[in-house]
């Protein structure tokens, strides 16, 4: 499973390219937009795992209870199998603090508010922006 240090160098090198949310109209965010651009949580998910049945729905929070045929069950096994261990409280915590960055921030703001994320986190925010 990825660290957090590499969640996070992945998701900030990715959000800073793109320079803009992942939108499907303009105003909700999406895991992934019709111009293939992606959230804070679709740039960690590989193509192979994603399924459009994730749009519009929250990553789920660890240990919920939830059915193993759910779309969120389903969700969790994605990102497992993406490398990222959403049963992990502090995984859960970090990926959830950065959708807000990307749902919740102008893509000019990014930047100082990532830095700020890192820091909550005790993340190098300089770390390795050549991500894995």
């Amino acid at each position: 499973m990825k660290t957090l240090q590499q969640i996070f160098d992945h998701v900030q090198a990715e959000l800073l390219k793109q320079g803009r949310r992942a939108s499907s109209n303009g105003h909700d965010c999406v895991y992934r937009a019709p111009n293939g651009d992606k959230c804070a949580a679709g740039h960690l998910l590989l193509d192979c795992h994603y399924s459009p049945d994730f749009e519009r729905r929250a990553i789920p929070p660890p240990f919920a209870s939830m059915p193993e045929t759910s779309i969120h069950a389903r969700m969790v096994k994605a990102f497992a199998d993406s490398g990222v261990d959403l049963h992990d409280k502090p995984t859960f915590d970090l990926v959830n603090a950065l959708q807000r960055v990307h749902d919740g921030g102008a893509p000019e703001d990014w930047r100082h508010t990532l830095n700020d994320t890192a820091v909550l986190f005790n993340l190098n925010p300089n770390h390795d922006t050549n991500h894995q």
